[in-house]
């Protein structure tokens, strides 16, 4: 039987974490590294490549696959080579889960509430991840570094999001912690953004928004990519454990469904951690939920 990995403070050694008060008054200008604090889809690099170089027509496994002989336009290649590298981390106080239904075009264009478009399936959208602050609770995530120019368009689009409007704040000092294996990062003056959701805006999956396979894909798929990457042992489990709101309203939208690795290479290992996590005693996954997955155009998929 698998066990649950336990808390940050003795899950792993902590390579690093952000200091005490007073700091700022020790560090030089130059010093003062900005990062960007992902927990969902930007747990995957080439989700967050697509993003910053504007990259609209393949999705990130096809990405994936032709970064070693992209041939796309000069602009589009530098963008690709200058990346920052990502760093896996666990943060307190934050509570990860299915927080954030979409936006329904109807919305904008008529005006509707989400219920007077209930029962229809085509204007329709998934619930999304998101986190709020939460006394007790521990997130898994990456960071990355960010000039002030990329953390101003990035705190302009997240707290103007569609559905969702977002809080930017800057993450407590001692909350973050660098997992062992995730090599030498200094985050003795460091300043990461997060984006927080009000309590009251959480809304859990419903028919209407359903939690996706492909989204799952994308948080879970960057977490076992983090974990290969750094050998961190059972990352992307523990990522899945510190996941709230899990549900029986599940879409696999898979492109390949009954061969998905096809399509998404580390769709098998995806599909071992998930079954892997309803096994361990206390999982906020369960077998009733992965049970209750409809396939996309399935007869009863809108029950």
């Amino acid at each position: 039987m698998l066990q649950v990995p336990v808390s940050r403070h003795g899950q792993s050694k902590p390579f690093g974490r952000l200091p005490g008060p007073g700091c700022e008054r020790k560090c030089a200008a130059e010093d003062k590294k900005l990062y960007i604090f992902g927990y969902g889809s930007l747990m995957m690099r080439t989700s967050a490549i697509k993003t910053n170089c504007n990259i609209t027509d393949i999705t990130p496994y096809t990405l994936q696959s032709l970064l070693d002989s992209f041939k796309n336009d000069p602009e589009v290649r530098r963008c690709v080579a200058l990346q920052p590298k990502f760093t896996p981390v666990e943060a307190a106080g934050i509570s990860r889960g299915w927080y954030a239904p979409g936006y329904l075009q109807s919305q904008e264009i008529l005006n509707w509430s989400t219920n007077q478009m209930t029962g229809q399936f085509l204007d329709i959208a998934p619930t999304y991840l998101g986190a709020v602050n939460q006394s007790g609770a521990s997130s898994t995530c990456v960071i990355y570094p960010v000039t002030e120019a990329e953390l101003n368009a990035t705190d302009q689009r997240e707290t103007g999001a569609q559905g969702v409007h977002y809080t930017k704040e800057w993450l407590a000092p001692g909350d973050v912690t660098v997992l062992a294996g995730a090599g030498s990062v200094n985050l003795t003056c460091a300043k990461i953004r997060w984006y927080a959701m009000a309590q009251e805006d959480i809304k859990i999956p419903s028919a209407q928004f359903p939690v996706t396979q492909y989204y799952v894909d994308l948080f879970v798929g960057g977490a076992l990519e983090l974990e290969q990457e750094y050998n961190i042992s059972d990352f992307a489990l523990r990522s899945v454990m510190l996941t709230s709101a899990w549900s029986t309203h599940w879409i696999n939208d898979r492109i390949v469904a009954y061969r998905p690795y096809e399509k998404n290479y580390l769709a098998t290992q995806i599909t071992r951690v998930l079954l892997k996590a309803t096994q361990v005693p206390g999982s906020p996954l369960t077998m009733d939920q992965l049970q209750h997955i409809k396939l996309v155009g399935a007869p009863g998929m809108q029950g």
